[in-house]
């Protein structure tokens, strides 16, 4: 069995979850312009931005934590190989071999005769990331193109988990004052670099927002940064934001600010001990690699309904019963193999 943890984390994931599946309802529709992130931060920031912050930031938090506790370094790499790829190798073979064949607009044949179909199993390694199949949700009609683009940020994650075990197996980590120094400096080489290259390609600028949000993660950890200290570094942020968002200067990107505003706040929320609620299932994970194709799913069965409300209404719907069986069947199994491991080496 798992053990149920004394904190909020696993509904600050499901929400991080339910963030990120929002935001794509309003691309899936063809809304993405409404979105109310959107809206206020002129197109820098959309609800996703929200969602995977908080992710990333309990991911550096917690793995980090991981990274310190378990007992080998062959262990900690077997736990992040049983989080992510048990999930990650049934959503790749439904993709290709179920969603590919029922929805593509090329016949069977072509289907499978065509390279692209079978690069897409690329994907399977985590790093070489793959997002269409060959005439699946690609015609015009579709706002939102390809099979399922919510798994970019795997291929980020896994680097960040390398980098990590790197650490490790230069005793980094032995260390903590050093490792979390080393963290606060890769936090501000990632604050510094979104914040002064206003011409950096959009795309490496998520790779830094999220690596920047993942080290912060590791450095409060790491550095044991009290209530007092975070409560502080927040206020100071929104301060700042608050003065640049009314100030809008031109020359400086000061987004990041932001997220580490929801990073922080999602701290003190995860921790705070008055109101915990506890989840014994937790189905995050499951519903963001599993929500995309499945509202790229829905808005073709409903004749391209452009309602934002229905479309995210029935993908919750048909979602949430997914990744629960993903955790029951798939991901918790392959923790506990893991865990039973750990415990009889201990």
């Amino acid at each position: 069995m798992l053990p149920v943890h004394n904190n909020n984390f696993t509904v600050l994931r499901l929400l991080s979850a339910i963030l990120v599946i929002i935001s794509h309802g309003y691309y899936v529709t063809g809304k993405n312009n409404i979105e109310p992130i959107h809206i206020i931060t002129g197109g820098k920031l959309e609800f996703s931005a929200f969602g995977l912050c908080i992710f990333f930031f309990v991911s550096g938090y917690f793995v980090s934590k991981s990274a310190f506790e378990t007992p080998s370094i062959l262990l900690f790499i077997q736990k992040r190989i049983a989080r992510i790829y048990p999930a990650l190798i049934i959503v790749v073979m439904l993709s290709v071999f179920i969603i590919g064949p029922v929805f593509t607009e090329l016949s069977l044949s072509a289907y499978f005769t065509e390279a692209g179909t079978w690069k897409y199993l690329y994907t399977l390694t985590g790093f070489r990331i793959r997002t269409d199949l060959p005439g699946v949700f690609t015609n015009a009609q579709f706002f939102l193109r390809g099979v399922n683009g919510s798994l970019w940020t795997i291929s980020l994650e896994l680097m960040l988990y390398v980098l990590l075990t790197c650490f490790l197996i230069s005793g980094i980590t032995k260390n903590k004052k050093i490792f979390s120094l080393i963290n606060f400096l890769f936090l501000l080489v990632c604050l510094i670099t979104v914040s002064a290259f206003n011409h950096l390609d959009f795309f490496y600028v998520k790779y830094f927002y999220l690596s920047g949000i993942f080290f912060l993660g590791s450095f409060v950890y790491s550095s044991a940064l009290s209530k007092k200290w975070t409560k502080f570094i927040l206020l100071s942020a929104i301060f700042l934001y608050t003065i640049l968002y009314l100030l809008n200067p031109q020359f400086i990107k000061f987004d990041f600010l932001l997220l580490i505003i929801i990073a922080l706040l999602a701290y003190l929320v995860g921790f705070y001990k008055k109101i915990t609620i506890r989840l014994n299932n937790d189905i995050s994970y499951g519903l963001y690699i599993l929500a995309y194709p499945v509202q790229q799913i829905v808005f073709y069965l409903t004749g391209y309904n452009q309602s934002i409300a229905l479309q995210l209404c029935l993908t919750l719907l048909v979602t949430i019963p997914l990744a629960f069986l993903s955790w029951k069947l798939i991901e918790k199994p392959a923790i506990n193999l893991i865990r039973r491991k750990m415990n009889s080496e201990i």
